[in-house]
């Protein structure tokens, strides 16, 4: 007896409706292996540009960044863990730059800085790009943090890195999803400290 979805199911249908089928099966977000959620921007539910989106990607694989002098030393040192524990094991690689470019074509990647008045009243950080390259790309983004106390929290600069590379929050992601769900690793709200191993394989794939 043939399974209801086998090979031989496909066969059956109308050729036409074959074609249709595989190509959608081969095409659908989340058939690229990552066995997870599409939660890199530009999603099937995220055609917004690059300029008017919380979402961009780097402009290449060379992930640099600065740390101001409105975070302290301990903040400072925690954006550096999650750097090298998070986000440099992917393809992407980190480099602390110092002094920084803030201007130029080859501005250093990330700032990351205590602004309490660039940061909405609803929320402890935020991430956005000054300077897009094109529909995708960002040129230099900046993260800020309400507070010291709030860069200190490893799960919330592990999630506004995140937004720097790409990585969206649950609506945005396809399938949509709550914003809690564990699937979105530190880009969940509240954020745990960590990035599952579909998000690598996203992340490697665009770097």
């Amino acid at each position: 007896m043939n399974k209801p979805f086998g090979p031989s199911w496909l066969v059956r249908l109308p050729i036409s409706a074959a074609l249709i089928l595989a190509t959608f099966l081969l095409l659908a977000p989340g058939a690229t292996g990552h066995h997870g959620p599409d939660s890199m921007y530009k999603t099937v539910n995220l055609a917004q540009n690059c300029s008017t989106s919380i979402y961009c990607h780097t402009d290449n694989a060379s992930f640099t960044y600065f740390r101001e002098s409105s975070l302290n030393s301990t903040a400072k040192g925690n954006i550096a863990t999650i750097l090298s524990e998070k986000y440099n094991p992917t393809d992407l690689n980190v480099i602390h730059e110092s002094p920084p470019a803030y201007t130029g074509g080859a501005e250093t990647d990330v700032i990351y800085q205590v602004n309490s008045s660039a940061v909405p009243w609803y929320a402890q950080a935020t991430t956005w790009c000054d300077d897009p390259i094109d529909s995708v790309k960002c040129d230099q983004h900046y993260v800020a943090f309400k507070s010291n106390d709030v860069a200190i929290n490893n799960a919330i600069a592990c999630h506004e890195t995140g937004h720097t590379v790409g990585l969206t929050h649950g609506e945005d992601a396809y399938p949509p999803m709550s914003s809690t769900d564990s699937n979105l690793g530190c880009l969940a709200v509240p954020s745990p400290y960590s990035l599952p191993v579909h998000q690598t394989s996203q992340i490697n794939a665009i770097y």
